[in-house]
């Protein structure tokens, strides 16, 4: 589990950074937009795990 939360986590900060890049490139807001989604899953995912960690009755 922990596994594909890590793999989930670093997946969309990749695809927000691929999609930064191409939005300031571009100049286009609604990429930009795209990139910010993808952070905000990133940072969901990221809270998740740490919660995951937490969890003392984990196998």
């Amino acid at each position: 589990m922990k596994t594909g939360l890590n793999l989930l986590f670093y997946s969309f900060l990749i695809a927000c950074l691929v999609f930064i890049g191409f939005g300031l490139y571009s100049l286009d807001i609604a990429l930009i937009s795209i990139s910010i989604l993808f952070a905000v899953a990133a940072l969901l995912i990221g809270l998740e795990n740490k919660q995951y960690l937490r969890n003392p009755f984990r196998h």
